[in-house]
């Protein structure tokens, strides 16, 4: 009978051993296999933080084009690239007047609106981030900074000081900019200064002065005024580039570009 025990928990005691280097087994067999998948997965990884801050900054474009689109349905036109006070100076830029079209409505009914945007009143309330007014990518971007301008300019979408309508764009909209991508700009979001056609660089990522520019790797994001967000590359001919920010010019936009 004492015999019989024994060899039953000899029987147990091996079957268990059995198991425990079977589960042993697969525990290095995963953990060996998850090794490999991670050193064919480093490549991918390290790149996609990259994809992934593009891909913020085109949801950002995408809010502006929402949120300027509704602005356009409740006041009939698009905002004016900045208000003017009586004697025609600008107090603060298009961006404060859709704050309450990306969420921010109770920091916009705080404001004083016949005031500069950098008055002892308003300055304090606007110093704040408001993500989507920043690229991600753009790590040198200052507490309160923006990185998406209007281009400026009797002939754009943006005839600074008046405002523009759906109407008055007779350029095909998937091809006509609305809104574009600047790195490094040092330009508080208030502020009624954006990027003007006329003293623009007329390349991409230019090697001096300010223009149409981003911290992605090739090229830069622009909106257009049909909602949708386009990369545009770094050899985009000037007179391509030029051709996009009109609204009315009539000219053949090659969407290649």
């Amino acid at each position: 009978m004492l015999d019989e025990m024994q060899q039953r928990k000899d029987a147990e005691f091996s079957s268990c051993r059995r198991a425990l280097s079977i589960t042993k087994a697969l525990a290095v067999a995963i953990f060996c296999y998850s090794l490999v998948v991670s050193l064919f997965l480093i490549p991918s990884l390290v790149g996609h933080p990259g994809a992934s801050r593009r891909s913020t900054c085109k949801n950002n474009l995408t809010q502006f084009a929402i949120a300027l689109l509704n602005y356009h349905e409740t006041h009939g036109s698009f905002p004016p690239a900045y208000v003017n006070d009586k004697d025609g100076r600008p107090l603060y830029s298009w961006r404060v007047l859709i704050l309450p079209e990306v969420d921010q409505q109770p920091l916009y009914d705080q404001l004083r609106l016949d005031e500069p945007w950098d008055s002892p009143h308003n300055r304090p309330l606007l110093d704040v981030d408001i993500p989507v007014f920043c690229c991600p990518s753009d790590e040198n971007v200052g507490k309160g900074m923006t990185n998406y301008f209007a281009v400026i300019g009797p002939e754009t979408v943006w005839p600074a000081p008046d405002a523009c309508r759906l109407d008055d764009i007779t350029d095909h909209q998937s091809t006509t900019i609305l809104v574009v991508e600047v790195a490094n700009t040092g330009i508080h979001w208030a502020e009624p200064r954006d990027l003007h056609v006329s003293q623009m660089a007329g390349e991409v990522n230019p090697t001096a002065g300010m223009g149409l520019s981003s911290r992605h790797t090739g090229g830069t994001q622009v909106l257009r005024v049909d909602g949708s967000v386009r990369f545009i590359a770094d050899d985009t001919p000037e007179e391509q580039l030029r051709a996009m920010l009109t609204r009315a010019g009539g000219e053949v936009v090659d969407d290649d570009y």
